[in-house]
């Protein structure tokens, strides 16, 4: 696994894509408690550098994983699963995951007009970032 440093966000997690609509339903129906709403997204995550609570803010996406055309958004991790639709509460470190992402509708737009749809973490070979913002300290 490739660690990352990224001058630009504090966390990240790298992206696949969105999950298709045939994932998204069975992990719905797997999982029970996945209220989906149209602003929430399900996207395939990659081994993750980061512990990643439910309730982290994301605040940018960037359209490749070095941190290139980075765009504002406002995104909310809501839940988190893997293969076997095992509820988790964080984004494990070093696990891929399948998370549902809840956006403003303005970063759902963005975010489904900048990645693929995909059945699988196998099937992409670009990845997109999520991340929180550094804070900027003065002395």
């Amino acid at each position: 696994m490739e660690k990352q440093n990224n001058p630009f966000m504090d966390i990240f997690v790298r992206v696949y894509g969105i999950a298709s609509k045939s994932v998204e339903r069975l992990i719905v129906n797997a999982m029970k408690n996945w209220p989906m709403n149209s602003k929430n997204l399900i996207l395939f995550v990659d081994y993750s550098d980061f512990d990643i609570s439910i309730g982290t803010e994301f605040t940018i996406f960037a359209e490749d994983i070095h941190g290139n055309k980075l765009h504002a958004i406002n995104g909310k991790l809501i839940q988190v699963t893997q293969s076997w639709c095992k509820p988790f509460d964080q984004i494990p470190k070093g696990h891929k995951t399948v998370c549902e992402i809840e956006f403003d509708e303005q970063s759902a737009n963005l975010i489904r007009s900048k990645l693929p749809t995909v059945e699988s973490w196998s099937t992409p070979e670009r990845r997109f970032l999520l991340g929180t913002k550094n804070e900027i300290q003065t002395v």
